[in-house]
């Protein structure tokens, strides 16, 4: 396969979405291919992977197995060189025991070029990309590890009081909105709506002035209080300290 990698006579066994696979080689699929140009149309203009997602979904346009469409979908097809009509190989591989993973230089790759009909120009291909890394680094995404950091002040804080989840931020066409991730995924799954980020702000700002004006009366006996639990001998700290002593 490596040797077929490098002489580019390769031939793919399943085809990306936009095209299909007619005698081993990668033709263009008409429907399929309008939607991928379609998402780098609507990116290119300032559309979110996430509206894009959702405008896919009200039209009832399937993915290639037939699912919804998610942001990550719309990621993966906007970071598929194979849309230029180059063809990369060996962006994944496997281990010992069989496991796969992303080719992050452990093994070489291949690039072969005018590989199949392009959907995409290599310019616009390359704008989309910028596009990508400003957003990861705006929303301080690490790079090649496809996790989201804690980057937004109420991230992992808001908790969802009727199905536990945590909150999810939103930004939304006039304001930005905090909601439940079940809530997201089907509202039959959890009634709790969103709530604006500025209502939470104004909220969080109300009850930080409230522990503060009641400081002497709540925080200062509350910290006397886990002290003196904290360097209680008799307490459960205490006895698993003796307890470990014993043992020694």
């Amino acid at each position: 396969m490596r040797k077929r990698f490098a002489d580019g006579s390769f031939r793919v066994s399943s085809a990306p979405y936009g095209y299909s696979i007619q005698n081993g080689n990668l033709v263009t699929n008409p429907h399929e291919a309008q939607i991928v140009k379609q998402i780098f149309d609507q990116f290119l203009q300032g559309s979110s992977t996430g509206q894009i997602a959702k405008q896919l979904n009200y039209e009832h346009i399937p993915t290639q197995r037939g699912h919804h469409w998610w942001s990550s979908t719309i990621i993966n097809i906007l970071r598929n060189i194979n849309y230029t009509g180059d063809m990369l190989c060996q962006k994944t591989y496997r281990d010992d025991q069989y496991h796969r993973h992303f080719n992050q230089g452990e093994l070489a790759q291949y690039l072969i070029e005018e590989h199949h009909p392009a959907l995409v120009s290599r310019k616009n291909f390359n704008k989309a990309q910028e596009l990508l890394k400003q957003t990861a680094q705006q929303r301080n995404i690490e790079s090649g590890s496809h996790k989201y950091q804690q980057h937004y002040l109420f991230s992992g804080k808001i908790i969802c009081g009727h199905c536990g989840p945590t909150f999810k931020r939103q930004t939304r066409p006039n304001k930005i909105c905090w909601a439940c991730q079940k809530h997201l995924h089907s509202a039959k799954l959890c009634p709790v709506k969103s709530v604006p980020e500025k209502s939470i702000q104004n909220a969080f700002c109300t009850m930080m002035n409230k522990l503060i004006f009641s400081r002497k009366f709540l925080l200062s006996p509350l910290v006397q209080e886990l002290k003196e639990h904290f360097n209680d001998p008799d307490g459960e700290l205490g006895r698993l300290t003796n307890q470990i002593k014993a043992n020694d």
